[in-house]
């Protein structure tokens, strides 16, 4: 690959060019009638004076500036991204990588808000949009602006996160090798054979959007942290903070484990060799309505800093109705769905509400390029709680199951404790940690090759429905499988099992396929060789590392084999 300086230049050159592809097809602007949604209009009939809720302002455009002007400040906004995004911009939408969704609010329209009196909440460039706290008087006056299309409430949920189930805490420690009690939940997906073959995630960067993480539980302690962002105060601190409520980082400590989390013996998450993007956009506090545009904010800082993935066990229904969950309708969906066109992969729970009055999926699930996740216990049956599709506009959901049910999770009470959990909130990070196990397999893939590979290879495949979606993730599968316009490659390893993988103190090798002549050899990153070993004759060959290689450091190891494409294998500590 060019030197990032080398690349970004290159890059900017080809936008330029790119940009100006129908360059007079204006993202805003062609907004019809300015409206006021039933849920403001219902609002204004009963206010109280003084009586404040927290709206969605929608600008008619970004500026008045002429199209030719309008492209040279799309120019300069690409031209300010780290290649590592642009590159995925790229790939995702080569025609047009950046538009006007890119450039900033118009700030005239903001000095207009601020006159009236208002308190800004969040600002949305990909929605055109700022979420404001005003009055009935303000509101009002708002939508009689000249730039304002339209307004509309913003959702939310007093209180925690939709309840999961959580047993009582334990613990006892697994008996199953490296895995621990959390094998099950990683084989029911296929995770523990893209482990054997190497792939934990690495390289791969994962954005985890929840109530907090508190980061000195043990199964944290090899994270690889790109960055953490407090949206609800504002700050760099994701773990509890003074004048959080008791348990604002519990839940989302416990899906990030799911994730991400790296103790031997105990719990290993599905993609614990990714890198990883932190986002506190959850609040449980009772006295304060939790938000989407948290989570909109969220998604565009992630996009910023080069997310691939993007694990939401949130989900937002309050002044919603089903009628509404239409993949069009939410905000917070308008950006769930701009993520997927950015190249992001957007997985999401469905919610536990199945066995509810409201048994539907909640938005951003309704998103067509939302990976929507449903629950099933360790023997693939639904779990009851596990909310419902179709979309109002018929559209198939959940997209694929996983185990939410009885998870083993990282206890946030001590820094060595598990527990059992179950709820979507918690099938939903394995199933984004398989994904990123997927892209680190197939880099060159977007979010509609993934959602092609996961729904063409789930158990349910020939007959989803509105219950299972495509049945339960089969993500070694779905690796094997070619999207449509993506060539077909040989990527299986040549017979060659390396078990297990990732390893602590030793593992074995298995050729299946005739054997080439010569030594197994073993090389670092760098290419330096580290040691040479016989094969056995026939059967599997054992290699003890503190034999074969006395000091080796945690980390990739290559082996070259004879006959064979060889493997990697990563070691543990």
């Amino acid at each position: 690959m060019k030197p990032h300086c080398l690349l970004a230049h290159s890059i900017v050159l080809m936008l330029a060019g790119l940009l100006f592809v129908g360059a007079g097809t204006a993202a805003f602007g062609a907004a019809g009638p300015k409206a006021i949604s039933p849920s403001i209009g219902a609002w204004l009939e009963d206010a109280s004076a003084g009586e404040k809720i927290a709206i969605w302002v929608f600008f008619r455009d970004k500026g008045d500036d002429a199209p030719r002007d309008m492209e040279a400040r799309i120019l300069r906004a690409a031209s300010s991204y780290d290649p590592r995004v642009v590159e995925r911009r790229l790939r995702a939408r080569p025609d047009r990588p950046f538009d006007q969704s890119d450039l900033p609010l118009h700030r005239p329209y903001l000095e207009a808000l601020k006159a009236e009196g208002v308190e800004f909440r969040t600002f949305s460039k990909w929605l055109n949009a700022v979420s404001i706290l005003a009055d009935c008087v303000q509101t009002k006056r708002i939508a009689g602006l000249p730039f304002v299309a339209s307004l509309r409430r913003v959702s939310g949920r007093a209180g925690s996160p939709e309840p999961e189930s959580l047993d009582a805490p334990t613990k006892e420690v697994g008996t199953l090798y490296l895995y621990g009690k959390s094998w099950r939940q990683l084989q029911q997906i296929q995770v523990l054979d893209l482990h054997n073959e190497g792939y934990t995630g690495t390289g791969v960067r994962v954005a985890i959007f929840d109530t907090g993480f508190w980061l000195a539980h043990e199964t944290f302690s090899g994270l690889n942290l790109i960055a953490e962002h407090d949206f609800i105060n504002n700050d760099s601190i994701t773990a509890n903070q003074p004048g959080d409520p008791a348990g604002q980082h519990d839940h989302g400590t416990m899906c990030l484990s799911l994730l991400a989390g790296q103790s031997p013996g105990k719990l290993m998450g599905a993609a614990f060799g990714a890198e990883y993007i932190l986002a506190k956009t959850e609040d449980i506090a009772d006295e304060r309505p939790v938000e989407e545009d948290w989570w909109i904010a969220a998604a565009e800082w992630a996009d910023s800093l080069g997310a691939q993935v993007i694990s939401s066990s949130l989900c937002y229904s309050d002044w919603y109705t089903y009628a509404d969950m239409d993949g069009q309708t939410a905000p917070i969906t308008n950006a769930a769905d701009r993520a997927a066109l950015n190249g992001i992969v957007v997985v999401n729970a469905a919610g536990n509400s199945g066995a509810a009055p409201w048994r539907y999926i909640a938005a951003p699930a309704d998103g067509d390029s939302v990976i929507t996740l449903g629950s099933v216990d360790s023997l693939g049956v639904r779990s009851s709680f596990s909310s419902q599709g179709p979309t109002y506009d018929g559209r198939t959901k959940p997209t694929v199951m996983a185990m939410g049910q009885a998870n083993y999770i990282a206890d946030p009470s001590g820094a060595s404790a598990y527990r059992r959990g179950s709820g979507t909130s918690f099938a939903t990070p394995l199933a984004a940690g398989a994904i990123a196990l997927l892209l680190e397999k197939h880099p060159g893939w977007l979010p509609g090759n993934v959602i092609e590979a996961i729904t063409a290879t789930g158990t349910r495949a020939s007959n989803p429905d509105s219950l299972y979606g495509w049945g339960i993730l089969q993500a070694y599968d779905a690796s094997e499988y070619a999207p449509s316009g993506i060539a077909s490659r040989d990527i299986r390893p040549s017979g060659l099992m390396v078990y297990p993988n990732p390893c602590l103190s030793s593992f074995s090798i298995n050729l299946s396929a005739t054997r080439g002549r010569g030594p197994l050899k073993i090389y670092d990153v760098s290419g330096r060789l580290l040691s040479e070993l016989d094969l056995a004759p026939e059967g599997p060959t054992q290699v003890d590392l503190n034999a074969a290689l006395p000091g080796v450091a945690p980390g990739i190891i290559f082996l070259e084999i004879p006959g064979s494409r060889g493997a990697k294998v990563l070691i543990l500590r």
